[in-house]
């Protein structure tokens, strides 16, 4: 959440009566800040899912390779 705050203030800032090459600059690091921020959340989406694991899903004595297997 803060992130997305930070986004929207970097785009506030962005001033278009500035020379060129500063508005490419302020563009230039709001474009990273994005990249960044949706690497991240990649990056998390393998152990979001362990949230939702559940010992229900499993039987007792089930065999490793069954586990797995059906994990894919």
């Amino acid at each position: 959440m803060v992130g997305y705050i930070r986004h929207l203030v970097m785009v506030s800032q962005v001033n278009f009566e500035r020379p060129v090459a500063d508005i490419q600059e302020q563009l230039l690091n709001l474009k990273l800040s994005l990249i960044n921020s949706t690497r991240l959340v990649v990056l998390q989406i393998p152990f979001y899912t362990t949230w939702h694991l559940s010992s229900s899903w499993f039987p007792n004595q089930a065999n490793p390779s069954w586990v797995i297997f059906n994990m894919k």
